[in-house]
């Protein structure tokens, strides 16, 4: 039985299909070294991929905590979250492919301003093709990006995720992750891959991220910022003071809500936002 899978794996190692392009994941907001106006009831992160239907094959998972600056204890998170490559819709979704989270605990509630730090993590999955011996070697690596931002009652920014991306506004530092796919491999044992029957050799070279080709237009920031509302509104005790269905309050609303062309998921604990089908 081994012999015959040895020789399957000579037949069919490492039979590679040119497949070479780049998958980014960036951190759109906040922004580091930003003090951000904390009055409102919800302050939101925003992650992009880029060329999300490239990504599948790297098994992707995305974790990010965000915490008091220098606090590393773990006993005041503000927010935690994860996401790997199961929960995203690589097919139906849109380039680039936004995940959204948000925070209830940077809101103001004196004049001091508050620092804080965002961690997160890349983690991927790849191979590699030993000519000598014509075997599948899986491996995988992981990148932590860090940035720290600052939230005020007063003297801020205000929120506002359009004009973070805006034309001459964003920062071609911005933390990202860019992995480049240099093609894809034949897997002859697709079940030490989750399944899959190709993985991808990645290019030693890292790739230069580009975070500020990614550009979120108003309709697209209001219908963002509305579901999250929407979701703090439903998550756990102490909802904003404003919620969908408070006629005294617009909160969620912001345009009308969600527009024409664009899809959201709601999930427990974060978003998912895509630009059309």
């Amino acid at each position: 039985m081994w012999l015959t899978l040895f020789v399957a794996a000579l037949a069919a190692w490492p039979a590679a299909v040119a497949s070479s392009q780049t998958v980014e994941v960036d951190l759109i907001f906040p922004r580091n070294g930003t003090t951000y106006d904390a009055t409102e009831a919800v302050f939101p992160f925003i992650f992009a991929i880029q060329n999300v239907k490239a990504s599948p094959s790297l098994l992707l998972t995305l974790d990010y905590n965000v915490f008091p600056a220098g606090d590393y204890s773990g006993n005041h998170t503000a927010l935690t979250g994860s996401r790997d490559w199961q929960s995203i819709d690589a097919v139906n979704g849109s380039d680039p492919y936004f995940i959204s989270d948000f925070s209830k605990a940077l809101n103001a509630t004196d004049d001091t301003s508050a620092n804080w730090e965002l961690r997160w993590t890349l983690s991927w999955s790849n191979c590699t093709a030993s000519d000598d011996v014509q075997r599948v070697a899986i491996s995988g690596g992981t990148k932590l990006q860090t940035i720290r931002f600052s939230t005020a009652k007063s003297g801020g920014q205000r929120i506002d995720l359009a004009a973070a991306t805006a034309d001459g506004t964003c920062d071609e530092s911005a933390s990202a992750v860019a992995l480049a796919i240099e093609e894809m491999l034949d897997n002859p044992f697709p079940d030490r891959y989750h399944g899959k029957s190709q993985c991808p050799r990645l290019a030693n070279a890292t790739p230069k991220a580009d975070p500020c080709k990614v550009k979120i237009d108003q309709a697209l920031a209001s219908n963002i910022t509305a579901t999250l509302a929407n979701k703090a509104c439903h998550a756990g005790p102490n909802p904003p003071e404003k919620c969908p269905g408070d006629p005294k309050g617009s909160l969620a609303t912001h345009g009308g809500g969600i527009g024409a062309g664009t899809w959201m998921l709601l999930l427990t604990g974060f978003v998912v936002v895509g630009l059309g089908w």
